[in-house]
């Protein structure tokens, strides 16, 4: 009975994340550069560990990062996961609070042949535009202060629905693919307006859509070092690719958000969005259903970005993540804590906006922890992790998060052939 209610719980949340991720998570003013913040592919279990991940697997959690590491799910599984944040933008003269939450993904995997293969499918945003920026200013040369309000807003983002299949080959082989449709839409806009009753504000409004297959193939090697220990390497590949859009834009006159004057100046103008190339690759040190620990590296080539005016002013970026977990004892009957999972982690990332000659810097560090359900490898999952966004040179607004995320993974025993003794 657990099982179903969760199922349809899963089922429902699919079906409402399908109007999309928007306004994912608080006011950020970087992501009006370029298509937003990317946030990466990260399952409950890695987001505990700060986004270290990718060469570890684990039978009772899903692992997005690498499609190979599907292998070791010999059960189906549901995951979903729910995000907030809470931040605080300080600049010389002003300091804002803010916060924000929708839900991160929607995943389900089972097994083909428990042996070899297991399939995954699942929905989650791969970029997040939330922004808005006001300053008020006057009018010179009137015969009384006039002042006007500029204000640049944004939201939406790019989403993803995944195909992913994971294949043992043989002597600590894995290997993976993951075919993923990108969709979703980001709109913007740029407004003046009197500060006076009864003002029209005036601006151009735009919205971009965003359509494209992608691939990305994975590999995870792991080595048995000792009974019950193992050393892990994976790694993932995603190409450059040309992302499919239209632009549609138009000038409007608005009182109280009702156009009065709307002048179309694009629609369903054809283009091209150029991705970066990029890959991460890790190694861990386990001992089997006791600890992990791992470092992840990332490397992503956003030099390589182009917009659909042929523009581009973005910086390569990389990450490291360091982090682990801990099971005191995972088949313990009398002692609910020692069957709790415990994680920590560390990663300092470069984010692809630069100001001036200064790249915008990510520092944050994670904690996180499972509640392990009545039977089974099922649990219910929670995640914070605490950063400030800036640089070692002066930024005109730095950032100061927290996040935390709340997740529930499922396993339960499908598509097993029955025997018959």
């Amino acid at each position: 009975m657990f099982v179903k209610n969760s199922l349809f719980v899963v089922l429902l949340l699919l079906l409402i994340s399908f109007k999309g991720f928007a306004q994912f998570g608080s006011n950020n003013p970087y992501t009006s550069r370029g298509i937003g913040e990317v946030l990466g592919n990260s399952s409950m279990r890695n987001l505990g560990m700060s986004n270290m991940g990718v060469s570890s697997g684990n039978v009772a959690y899903l692992n997005q990062m690498n499609p190979a590491l599907l292998v070791y799910n010999k059960y189906t599984v549901f995951e979903a996961i729910y995000t907030g944040e809470y931040s605080t933008l300080t600049t010389k003269s002003a300091e804002q609070n803010d916060m924000g939450a929708n839900l991160r993904n929607i995943a389900f995997a089972f097994p083909v042949n428990t042996r070899w293969w297991t399939m995954g499918i699942g929905l989650r945003p791969l970029t997040n535009v939330n922004y808005s920026i006001s300053l008020m200013d006057t009018i010179a040369a009137t015969p009384s202060p006039a002042f006007v309000k500029y204000a640049l807003e944004g939201d939406g983002g790019i989403s993803q629905v995944y195909f992913s299949n994971g294949f043992y080959i043989g002597k600590g082989l894995s290997l993976g693919l993951e075919i993923a449709f990108n969709f979703g839409a980001i709109n913007k806009k740029e407004t003046s307006q009197l500060m006076e009753p009864s003002a029209y504000e005036v601006g151009e409004f735009t919205r971009t859509n965003y359509t494209k297959f992608t691939f990305k193939p994975g590999i995870q090697y792991s080595l048995k070092v000792a009974e019950n220990k193992r050393v892990n390497i994976g790694a993932t590949y995603d190409f450059k690719t040309d992302f499919n859009s239209k632009y549609l834009a138009s000038r409007q006159i608005r009182l109280q958000d009702i156009v009065k004057s709307s002048d179309t100046t694009a629609y369903n103008t054809k283009g091209a969005v150029t991705m970066p190339s990029g890959y991460v690759i890790g190694a861990s040190f386990e001992q089997t259903g006791k600890f992990v620990v791992g470092a992840d590296f990332e490397w992503r080539k956003w030099s390589e970005y182009v917009d659909a005016d042929g523009n581009g002013d973005l910086s390569d970026t990389y990450r490291l993540s360091v982090g682990g977990e801990y099971t005191p004892d995972y088949s313990s009957v009398s002692n609910y804590l020692k069957r709790m999972t415990f994680r920590a982690g560390f990663k300092y990332e470069q984010m692809p906006w630069a100001i001036g000659q200064e790249q915008l810097e990510d520092l944050s560090g994670s904690l996180g922890i499972s509640f392990p359900m009545a039977k089974g490898f099922s649990s219910i999952n929670l995640a914070g992790a605490y950063g400030n966004m800036d640089s070692k040179g002066e930024v005109p607004i730095k950032k100061e998060y927290f996040k935390f995320h709340l997740g529930i993974t499922i396993n339960t025993q499908w598509f097993y052939k029955r025997a018959i003794e």
